[in-house]
């Protein structure tokens, strides 16, 4: 596809569930998200500034098999307004060659939200929320089978606008026995730990109910910060 602008990028048949190829492009106004799984094509790099408002809880898959970067423009105002994307971190977020993004849509904020960019390479992925209150909340959840023996590696960062940032760096050991719950292994290692509000916090969870490992954030009541965690992992069978 040529490179220039694309305003609403349609690929009709709201219930096919297959997947469609896209040109890249230059710019991309509001992505029609019909078929629930993209493959964007070429070799153009391109920024997407909205997609064409969904359902609430509409889930959205994009694989980047081009050559170039596809960049999400966070709450861009080229793009209608249901259409916008929330990314999550109040900025700009890539999509490199042969990374997969998923996307879902709120009703109540009008917005799709991206939720995942993970490199199919390697088991090494990105997860993106917000907080507005104390509650500990799951960033990401990690399915762990029996007989599986996982070390976690993960970097987060958090930011409340210009007023208070920080890092967290932690490592955790988990397994699941034959006839067993998923168990951490000793305490989570904070290999370290920049905050400017001591108050925040990041940790493990060792989820017994959906035996996953449970990587959460905890901020403030009544104050908006934005979370975004890079999750390395490796696993014995």
């Amino acid at each position: 596809m040529a490179v220039g602008m694309i305003n609403n990028a349609l690929f009709a048949d709201r219930s096919a569930t297959t997947k469609v190829d896209i040109g890249t492009a230059a710019t991309i106004t509001n992505l029609a998200s019909s078929k629930g799984f993209i493959r964007f094509t070429g070799a153009t790099a391109t920024e997407l500034q909205g997609i064409l408002a969904g359902y609430d809880g509409q889930s959205l898959t994009i694989y980047n098999v081009s050559t170039a970067i596809i960049t999400f423009k966070n709450q861009n105002g080229g793009a209608a307004a249901a259409d916008r994307i929330i990314t999550g971190s109040s900025s700009d977020e890539q999509l490199d060659p042969n990374t997969v993004a998923t996307l879902v849509y709120d009703s109540t904020a009008a917005r799709w939200v991206l939720v995942e960019i993970r490199d199919i390479n390697i088991t090494e992925n990105k997860y993106m929320v917000q907080t507005t209150n104390a509650t500990p909340t799951v960033i990401a959840a990690l399915p762990v089978a029996v007989t599986e023996l996982w070390n976690v590696e993960v970097d987060i960062l958090a930011q409340e606008g210009d007023t208070n940032q920080a890092l967290y760096h932690l490592q955790g050991i988990f397994y699941r026995p034959a006839a067993g719950n998923v168990t951490q292994r000793g305490s989570t290692l904070s290999i370290g730990t920049i905050e400017s509000n001591t108050v925040w916090d990041a940790d493990f969870v060792a989820n017994i109910v959906g035996q996953t490992i449970d990587i959460t954030v905890t901020g403030v009541l009544a104050t908006t910060i934005d979370w975004i965690a890079n999750v390395k992992f490796f696993k014995r069978t």
